[in-house]
């Protein structure tokens, strides 16, 4: 076997692969930290937005439970005192419940109109 097909079979490609990259970066080591820095703004941003929404949404769906409470209410008196009750809100009529769900699911509409909160109490 001549010596250059020797030498030829002793070369890493693997090795050749990383001495290659590891110059291509030293070439454009300016280029490349540029691209990372504007990658990593981007996913910081991204995940700041992501927090955001999830703290908007958490405070929607708080006041649309809080809605769907005084929809689902009891109507009739208020129970009497020494009896356990039920633990939500008591109206005197269908129509004092249906004002105060009204007025609920509006608040939520108009403070957090476009969440899926807002646009199922619209």
């Amino acid at each position: 076997m001549k010596r250059t097909e020797r030498r030829h079979l002793k070369e890493n490609e693997l090795q050749m692969l990383a001495r290659q990259a590891r110059e291509t970066f030293e070439e454009r080591r300016r280029e490349t930290l540029a691209v990372i820095a504007i990658v990593a703004v981007v996913a910081i941003a991204a995940i700041g937005y992501y927090g955001w929404r999830q703290r908007v949404q958490a405070k929607a769906h708080t006041l649309l439970a809080e809605a769907l409470a005084v929809r689902d209410a009891r109507i009739g008196p208020p129970p009497a005192p020494g009896t356990p009750s039920t633990g939500g809100p008591s109206f005197a009529t269908e129509r004092e419940r249906a004002q105060a769900g009204l007025t609920k699911f509006k608040v939520v509409a108009d403070a957090y109109p476009s969440t899926d909160a807002g646009l199922y109490a619209r």
